[in-house]
């Protein structure tokens, strides 16, 4: 017999009267046998002694006619009654120490672990324990058995079906055992266990990590009452690391906290690591999914988007083959080749940099002007992302741009080859021009061939540059998954979907690229403009090396000096008599004057048809609106473009050494073009320096963290302003100068026409 139990002594007519039962149980303590005749103390004969335990309690057997006494006991709280297998008669007993019943229970049960005892028999409701103290097993009977709570907890609540609950910023991994400070951003731990906060994501793919027994452990914690399991009290495995999406809306993290959500939501149309792919039906705009429109919309689209780059290479090539030796003024097209130059080059590293914002908000109405700036970025693989609406197969990831990015060059020179040599054929089979002739027309084809190269690798230049960075070991990042252990993986950073481990020859062609591409391309530029802009160039007070312009007269004055010229040839139309010499001011009949000012015109007329003749037609649009001293000044732009997203695509913006190197290359350069004022148009200078400006915004607001989520809306709203502000204006303005061409034109088309008044 254990010490403490208790021993009834029977004599056959029952307990022994008087108290003796006590008297043995305190002076037996030390342990008793259980044999038919034993000595006591009292020198008693005893027949027989029953040792029984603390949570023994009597039976009462009663026969199945005493219906009224079973239906008393058995409508009781804290008994329990069975019925015997002769089905003539009922066992009931009271419930034992550790154990209560109720009407709602057809049995004793034992007290839960938790906050809970019994002391008594026949008790209905198991005690409390004291706040802060529980009992760690089933059943217990007496209160000394309720110990002081674990650390992390709550001494000064009830302890409830557990070893109470954790203190708040606490959590746990099991029922009844000690809490831990939740020390992981990103995850809310006010339920007594770890649950996703929106914006951040985890991952239960890898070992070491099950999330079929966190699903359990959660269930049964969220169990507040004695139904829970005791099979599932605690979670033995680790837990995944808590990461911030780049993307906090993309992580919705909807109901995290309960079983189903446990594992956490990325938003609606949103997938993958850090929900920042896009589902199946949804298409990326500057890294927001929205849901594919219906097919011909998208074909609609394509067709259009195709239609104005194409139109757009075509307008500028032909325009730029065009050799007039008798304008001494700025064209049109070129106008708009140089401020095209402007947009496209502030576009592209917007469009860049909007990628990898983390604070602006491209919601609502704002994601249609993130298409917009999506496709002023000219970046011919984005604006085809849409295709993938069309099917899954078309989506363009990292890599397939990379290979599309470094083939289409090659692509672009054989297919230049191949149409010359195919023209060549053509005029000299069938047109069978003599040498002159042919040696005219291949010369302009060739033209219109460079040109047409030139603008492609001009245009592609910074997107590839960008899909060539993406494939750098540097670029890739790698992510801890596992709390408390080592293992890792490492990732795409511009697509999270691609293992870092698979493109070991990517990054050997990158590399390679890198030399013949990225470094060459500018070098060689750099060297044409050398040679035709600067080493052959004929300086002369009145014209520029690379301008068409003097760089003191503004786009106003331009057009007044144009305004000035067609009105003298209007004049002229007219019947006016051209001035003689002997007309002009000056000496009379001083005739050698006369001569020698006419013969110096010619002489400059002559140099400078000359020296446009020494700058090739299809170079012409790198320095035609650059003054003389800056006609390398393209190549600037070009770095810039280069530089101003380099760091960021390489090494992402969680560097400190990447923000202060694009926010200190961000300040420099609207600097420079302060102090030197390279272009020869002060609107156009203006335009650069307020282009500059505003992607110097853009990276402060994506460098720097807003504090205050309140203003994000309002921020993403004045941002998007600012970067739609430079396409409105010189949307503006060329709809401004058109309308002047068209009024200019109107009432010069009636000045000459004698049969029409002007009213």
């Amino acid at each position: 017999m254990l010490p403490g139990a208790r021993c009834s002594i029977t004599n056959g007519d029952g307990i022994l009267p008087g108290g003796g039962e006590r008297l043995i149980e305190e002076e037996l303590e030390g342990g008793i046998t259980s044999d038919s005749r034993c000595d006591t103390p009292f020198q008693l004969y005893i027949p027989c002694i029953s040792c029984v335990s603390e949570k023994f309690v009597p039976n009462v057997s009663l026969n199945l006619p005493s219906g009224p006494l079973i239906e008393s006991l058995t409508s009781q709280t804290g008994w329990s009654c069975d019925q015997r297998d002769d089905r003539k008669s009922v066992v009931c007993s009271p419930c034992h120490r550790g154990s209560s019943s109720n009407a709602a229970d057809a049995s004793c049960k034992e007290c839960p672990a938790g906050g809970y005892y019994q002391d008594g028999i026949g008790a209905s409701n198991c005690k409390l324990c004291d706040n802060g103290s529980f009992v760690n097993y089933t059943g217990g009977i007496s209160l000394r058995e309720c110990r002081v709570c674990p650390g992390g907890t709550d001494l000064g609540r009830h302890a409830g079906y557990r070893a109470c609950f954790c203190k708040e910023d606490n959590t746990r991994t099991h029922r009844f055992e000690g809490c831990k400070p939740c020390l992981h951003e990103g995850v809310n731990c006010s339920r007594d266990y770890q649950y996703l906060q929106s914006g951040y994501y985890w991952n239960w793919s890898y070992p070491g990590v099950n999330l079929t027994e966190y699903h359990k452990f959660v269930l049964n914690l969220q169990t507040e009452n004695s139904s829970y399991s005791i099979e599932s009290v605690g979670y033995q495995y680790e837990m995944p690391v808590v990461l911030s999406c780049s993307r906090s809306a993309s992580c919705k993290n909807n109901n995290s906290h309960t079983y189903e959500g446990i594992a956490g939501w990325c938003d609606v149309g949103y997938r993958g690591w850090l929900c920042s792919k896009c589902q199946k039906g949804y298409y990326s705009v500057l890294n927001v999914c929205n849901e594919c429109p219906r097919l011909w919309v998208v074909v609609l689209q394509l067709v259009i988007v195709l239609s104005l780059i194409v139109g757009t290479f075509v307008a500028i090539i032909r325009q730029h083959s065009r050799v007039d030796d008798q304008k001494s003024h700025r064209s049109m097209v070129a106008t708009f080749s140089a401020r095209i130059k402007i947009m496209l080059g502030f576009y592209q590293v917007v469009g860049e940099l909007a990628e990898s914002f983390h604070e602006v908000s491209w919601g609502s109405a704002l994601v249609y002007l993130g298409e917009i700036i999506s496709f002023l970025e000219f970046h011919i693989l984005k604006l085809l992302v849409r295709p993938s609406c069309l099917h899954e197969a078309l989506d363009i990831d990292p890599i397939l741009e990379f290979e599309i990015s470094l083939l289409a060059p090659v692509g672009t020179i054989l297919l230049s080859l191949v149409i010359y040599l195919v023209c060549r054929l053509y005029l000299k089979q069938w047109k069978r021009h003599n040498y002159k002739v042919l040696s005219e027309r291949l010369g302009r084809t060739k033209s219109w061939l460079y040109t047409y190269i030139l603008l492609f690798f001009f245009v592609t230049y910074p997107p590839t540059c960008a899909a060539v960075f993406e494939l750098y070991p540097s670029a890739c990042e790698t992510f801890t998954v596992v709390q408390g252990s080592n293992q890792t993986i490492t990732l795409l950073r511009s697509d999270f979907d691609i293992d870092c481990e698979n493109l070991r020859a990517y990054q050997v062609g990158a590399f390679v690229a890198t030399g013949l591409y990225v470094a060459a391309f500018p070098v060689f530029l750099f060297y044409l403009l050398w040679k035709y802009c600067k080493k052959d160039s004929i300086p002369h007070p009145l014209t520029d090396s690379c301008l068409e312009k003097p760089s003191d007269v503004t786009d106003g004055d331009e057009e007044d000096a144009t305004q000035q010229i067609d009105s003298g040839q209007t004049d002229h139309h007219q019947g006016a008599p051209p001035p003689l010499n002997n007309d002009r001011p000056g000496t009379p009949g001083d005739d050698s004057d006369d001569d020698h000012m006419e013969a110096t015109l010619q002489q400059i007329d002559s140099s400078q048809t000359d020296h446009h003749h020494d700058i090739p037609v299809w170079l012409d649009f790198l320095c035609e609106n650059y003054k003389e001293q800056f006609w390398y000044w393209e190549i600037v732009e070009l770095v810039r473009k280069v530089v101003q997203t380099m760091m960021i695509t390489l090494f992402g913006w969680g560097d400190s050494l990447v923000k202060l190197f694009t926010i200190g290359a961000s300040i420099v350069f609207p600097i420079l073009n302060v102090k030197l004022s390279p272009i020869t148009s002060r609107f156009e200078q203006k335009l650069q320096v307020f282009s500059l400006t505003v992607i110097l915004a853009n990276i402060l607001v994506a460098a720097i963290p807003l504090s205050d989520e309140s203003y994000v809306q309002v921020v993403s709203s004045v941002l998007i302003t600012l970067d739609m502000s430079l396409f409105v204006v010189m949307a503006g303005e060329a709809l401004v100068t058109l309308y002047g061409m068209i009024r200019r034109a109107y009432y010069t088309r009636r000045w000459n026409n004698p049969y029409m008044g002007i009213n």
